[in-house]
């Protein structure tokens, strides 16, 4: 087993220690990294010494459960991962002192074999700990459709994931949550008070044009046979420019469309 030390002063250990343990972890191909405090630094004296007893302690809480390499994934570049397919993606990044994991399917018959496999992956690669294990928690939501659920009613305004507008090329949400809201604030501020369903509707027609699906695209969407779309996906997958450009930017970015403008109140 190659094992790889840290020393230093950690008064207290930060996130610059975490990280030059993770490049350690795999430059060097360790097999673990250790954080070891000074009990009497050599090359200054600690200011405000707490005792080298607390110290140690502070490196335990800045690891965690397992060792400064048992989680590599960067705190400042979430991690995605597209299934070979294109039928779903995963994700990990840093949230505070958890790391977060996930995976999403757009078909719901093979979610529990591919997060599996995702899991798997993510131990292979040495993203995670093989020894890690966790309860996954989640939901199902819709994704946008050119005939969707009513979004208003009397008193009713739905938005995000309530409203059914995830992008259907990749199922991610976060962006029609955000803009969503902002229209359905500008709806209720336009409303003055009237709140039927009569005065709610522009909000949305204007959440359809921003976000539906046209039929022509989705009957495009079934031209391609199932097989021949997952044999292909694979090698797309390998060219740089369609990761960048379409996969990122185009289906899971939307980054060729603008934000949308709000009138000022």
């Amino acid at each position: 087993m190659r094992i790889g030390i840290l020393g230093g002063t950690f008064n207290p250990p930060h996130v610059g220690h975490l990280i030059c343990a993770q490049e350690a972890y795999f430059q060097l191909e360790l097999d673990r990294v250790t954080l070891i405090p000074a009990r009497i630094p050599p090359h200054k004296p600690v200011e405000d010494e707490p005792g080298p007893a607390h110290r140690l302690e502070l490196c335990r809480v800045a690891v965690g459960d397992g060792d400064a390499s048992s989680y590599p994934v960067h705190p400042e570049q979430p991690e995605l991962y597209f299934s070979p397919d294109l039928g779903g993606y995963g994700w990990c990044f840093r949230k505070q002192g958890h790391l977060n994991v996930g995976f999403g399917r757009l078909d719901a018959r093979g979610l529990p074999s591919a997060t599996a496999e995702f899991v798997e992956f993510l131990k292979a690669r040495r993203r995670i700990p093989k020894k890690a294990a966790w309860r996954w928690r989640g939901h199902a939501y819709l994704i946008a459709a050119p005939t969707g659920r009513r979004i208003v009613d009397d008193g009713v305004i739905l938005i995000g994931d309530a409203a059914g507008l995830a992008y259907p090329q990749s199922g991610e949400g976060i962006r029609p949550a955000i803009e969503s809201g902002l229209m359905a604030a500008s709806a209720i501020f336009s409303a003055a008070g009237r709140y039927t369903r009569d005065q709610l509707d522009p909000y949305e027609r204007h959440l359809r044009k921003r976000f539906g699906v046209s039929r022509l695209a989705r009957l495009l969407s079934h031209v391609v046979p199932d097989n021949v779309a997952v044999g292909l996906a694979p090698r797309l997958l390998e060219a740089p420019w369609f990761v960048r450009s379409v996969l990122l930017h185009r289906w899971f970015l939307h980054a060729h469309e603008p934000g949308i403008a709000l009138a000022p109140a």
